[in-house]
């Protein structure tokens, strides 16, 4: 990271709303994450808050869109992370990403971006590894430690 990106880092930050699909496989957790457009990185679903919802439906919307599954959203997040937003102009402004939980009730065959993006299920610890974006990464690390609260029927209810 450059000391442009560093400075950039500290700036006051721009916030997106992502979700963590989740479902459990033989009673380990694991989690889903597409691929971005252009990179092809893998990621959360995220995106902007969207007019006239509030922040976990937002997030479920982006869900379904970029990874085409439905399920029950936590109400408060269960994580977050920093990161550059780039965009296609070149341009990238620093950003924060409200991560909220969805246990996963659903995974749809056709979805909006079906042609877009891919989608994988991960363990924590293999969803770590994937993700480039650092903070991204340790948060799913984080997580991890957390499992058995986050990951289960009960913390769905």
């Amino acid at each position: 990271m450059n000391r442009a990106q560093k400075k950039a880092m500290l700036a006051p930050r721009a916030i997106q709303v992502a979700a963590l699909p989740w479902r459990l496989l033989d009673d380990a957790p694991q989690v889903m994450l597409v691929t971005s457009r252009r990179s092809r990185r893998w990621l959360l679903p995220k995106g902007w808050q969207i007019e006239g919802k509030d922040l976990a439906q937002s997030a479920l919307t982006e869900a379904f869109e970029e990874a085409g599954v439905l399920g029950t959203i936590s109400s408060q997040p269960i994580g977050s992370y920093r990161y550059l937003k780039q965009f296609d102009n070149g341009h990238s402004i620093p950003s924060q990403a409200l991560v909220f939980g969805l246990a996963v009730t659903q995974e749809l065959t056709d979805w909006p971006e079906i042609s877009q993006r891919s989608r994988a299920w991960f363990s924590l610890e293999d969803a770590a590894a994937q993700v480039q974006a650092p903070g991204l990464a340790q948060m799913l690390r984080q997580l991890g430690l957390m499992e058995r609260q986050l990951f289960s029927a009960e913390a769905v209810r």
